[in-house]
């Protein structure tokens, strides 16, 4: 008996020491509202729960937008350290079409040191939707044609012409046009991490969330 109870002990002690992740929402859907077809706003305050420490190390929000068209994002979190300045956090913007598919990174920013509330925003609304290869091509060269004075004039020596000839090889130009998927995604996902070891304080603490949705010019 006295074997299984350290036995247990031991796996208690072991599962509280693995970093745990909080799912705050597991899927917020966003319907479709016809009086507002081109954007779509939601916000987000957080709770007791939501906070980012040695053992709650990350916090997750996913959100499916139910919408036709490319939509591009405007996100502000607020987060304000719990006792005293903490860490850095770092917040990871993730996207995917369906539920079975995995997340793929749409971009990351690390917000400065949580010593007060800082509020820190990611916008895709300037990104580039498109990526353009230009093709290689060459160069123009030139020549020189030189032509003697075999005439000759009154009282003036025969001279020599140096005439430019200018010669251009054909060249080509092709432009790939390559579409991103990024503002094509239906789900899209804000996840915080506590970007650790050097922890100070106490923690950070998640004030808000709020998402601004605008049809894309893809």
């Amino acid at each position: 008996m006295k074997k299984l109870l350290t036995l247990l002990a031991l796996v208690i002690v072991a599962m509280t020491g693995f970093a745990q992740v909080r799912t705050i929402e597991a899927d917020k859907i966003l319907k479709v509202d016809y009086l507002q077809q081109y954007s779509v706003t939601w916000a987000y305050t957080g709770v007791a729960a939501d906070t980012l420490t040695e053992t709650q190390t990350s916090l997750i929000y996913n959100i499916t937008i139910n919408k036709a068209e490319p939509m591009n994002y405007y996100i502000k979190v607020a987060l304000d350290s719990i006792d005293g300045a903490d860490t850095t956090v770092v917040i990871n913007i993730k996207g995917r079409m369906f539920d079975d598919e995995a997340w793929a990174l749409i971009e990351t920013v690390t917000t400065a040191q949580i010593g007060a509330e800082v509020n820190t925003v990611i916008e895709s609304m300037t990104d580039a939707d498109y990526t353009y290869l230009l093709g290689t091509g060459q160069a123009a060269s030139t020549q020189f044609a030189i032509k003697q004075d075999t005439t000759g004039l009154m009282n003036y020596p025969a001279d020599s012409l140096v005439v430019p000839v200018i010669t251009f090889a054909q060249s080509t130009r092709a432009f790939t046009v390559t579409p991103s998927i990024k503002p094509c995604y239906r789900q899209v996902q804000v996840e915080l991490i506590y970007n650790g070891p050097d922890y100070t304080g106490a923690g950070v603490a998640l004030k808000d969330i709020r998402w601004y949705f605008q049809k894309s010019n893809q």
